[in-house]
């Protein structure tokens, strides 16, 4: 199948999807208002995002997944009483976001960007003047996050993982034939077509890849509602007049983040790589998490040895709870993840 084939196939329902979150947004209110500022980190400018009217609490950074999905306008938009309770910080990782540069060609690996994180977790502790940093990771952000803790535990007070990662090989094969059981469930025998096309990961490009995440969003294992990745555009056009006009950085970002990444991804097993943590651990799971499948989580939360874990299902989530179950998200990290906050300070 042609892209033009394939993106008439997907039009219609993402379209109307999208046009109706634009209509719920304007309807729920204006975004969190922060502060961004550049930083140099691992001699590269890296930006980070935060309210400078919470300078004082505890100090949690975030994690975007991707690679290179940047989630500024997500968090703004959905997790307001996280920033009315702590210092919430995004990070624009190096290559993503408005850390990413167009005429920078500087190799991404998976340990320069632990490295980069290792480095802002401590830049931010002499800034903020905090002892240790809370990491909340999503996505890929919980591959980063888990190495990060590996790295340097003494920086971390705690770590949370949303639609944590474990074994990506494994986990992209159980996404993929979810994806296609599904289509052939729901007689969509065009992408079971497109699917049997492809083949199984890993996929031989990064716009295979993309067309898998695509259906397998659209059948409700990326987003339980069934939302897709377009829904996500206007939470950056109504973001703010400054973010509309970087949509082509990060979009450039995201795509040079990803097609850098990915096979260093795939290679990613934190069973191997990281089987002991000294930091405490929380994962939060999508009951529906096909994405970054929720058993790959099981299975290395199960094998994890650390000092403290914690573990809590969203029965209505696939792989973005913070978004899909918004109150029960906000209230689970304040009142109860987080709720010894002289603990965090």
């Amino acid at each position: 199948m042609k892209a033009h084939d394939f993106c008439l196939y997907l039009s219609k329902p993402e379209m109307i999807g999208c046009i109706s979150m634009v209509s719920a947004m304007i309807n729920k209110g204006k975004n969190v208002k922060l502060k961004s500022e550049s930083l140099m980190i691992g001699g590269a400018e890296q930006w980070i995002h935060y309210n400078e009217a919470h300078l004082h609490e505890p100090l949690i950074l975030f994690l975007h997944g991707g690679p290179g999905v940047v989630q500024v306008p997500m968090l703004t938009r959905y997790c307001q009483p996280l920033y009315e309770n702590f210092l919430l910080v995004h990070w624009d990782q190096r290559g993503a976001g408005r850390s990413y540069h167009f005429f920078d060609k500087t190799d991404l690996t998976v340990p320069l960007l632990v490295n980069d994180g290792v480095e802002l977790a401590r830049v931010l502790c002499q800034k903020f003047k905090k002892n240790k940093v809370i990491l909340l990771g999503h996505s890929w952000g919980t591959a980063l996050g888990v190495l990060m803790c590996n790295a340097s535990p003494g920086l971390f007070h705690k770590y949370i993982g949303i639609g944590q990662v474990g074994n990506w090989l494994k986990g992209e094969h159980i996404s993929y034939h979810y994806t296609r059981d599904q289509a052939l469930e729901r007689k969509q025998y065009v992408a079971v077509k497109i699917l049997d096309k492809i083949g199984p990961p890993p996929y031989r490009n990064i716009v295979e890849l993309l067309i898998q995440r695509t259906l397998l969003i659209r059948f409700g294992g990326g987003m339980y509602s069934g939302k897709s990745a377009l829904n996500m555009i206007p939470e950056y056009v109504l973001w703010g007049k400054s973010s509309f006009l970087r949509i082509p950085q990060v979009t450039a970002g995201s795509w040079y983040s990803t097609a850098s990444l990915w096979e260093q991804c795939l290679a990613i097993d934190l069973n191997l790589l990281a089987p002991e943590l000294q930091v405490p651990v929380c994962f939060i799971t999508g009951r529906y998490d096909y994405q970054i499948p929720f058993a790959c989580a099981e299975e290395y939360f199960n094998n994890l040895v650390a000092p403290e874990k914690q573990w809590y299902w969203f029965e209505n989530s696939a792989h973005t709870p913070f978004i899909e179950e918004t109150d029960k998200f906000n209230r689970l990290v304040v009142n109860e993840i987080l709720s010894d906050r002289n603990r965090f300070l």
